[in-house]
């Protein structure tokens, strides 16, 4: 039971997850702004796995989430923090995400059988893209 928590750029590691991992296709997360579960079937390489898509872009802490439903949670924000209308500045980021790892360390440390294991997926510093569109919108997702 793995939750991928996360934005756009969880959703691609989901999905190469699903595909690479597991040969798992056809369920391919390809929406914006929409979580999805698979339980995979026992011929995949990940025999009766579930695995989930939470769309998350901002890492709020959603009060429906229960860490105690999860062997490990893959957590990250910080694309669209950075990027569109948001625009984060560093300590704004920081204080989000100290207070999402937060509330997530206080119900995994209230665990008593099973706890859930924590993976920060980082997101990456290199650019990806270098165009026009990336420097006229002021996207701040990767280093100039």
């Amino acid at each position: 039971r793995i939750l991928f928590s996360g934005d756009s750029h969880m959703r691609v590691h989901f999905n190469a997850v699903l595909k690479e991992a597991c040969n798992i296709t056809s369920a391919a997360q390809k929406g914006f702004h929409t979580s999805q579960c698979h339980l995979l079937p026992a011929e995949s390489p990940c025999p009766h796995a579930t695995l989930c898509l939470d769309h998350n872009m901002l890492g709020w802490m959603d009060a429906s989430l229960n860490v105690g439903q999860w062997d490990v949670i893959v957590a990250n924000v910080g694309q669209h923090a950075a990027a569109g209308a948001e625009h984060w500045p560093v300590g704004e980021y920081g204080r989000h995400v100290s207070a999402f790892l937060s509330a997530l360390k206080l119900q995994m440390k209230a665990q008593t059988v099973s706890p859930t294991r924590l993976i920060w997926f980082a997101t990456p510093a290199m650019v990806v893209v270098r165009d026009e569109v990336v420097r006229g919108s002021l996207d701040w997702r990767t280093n100039p």
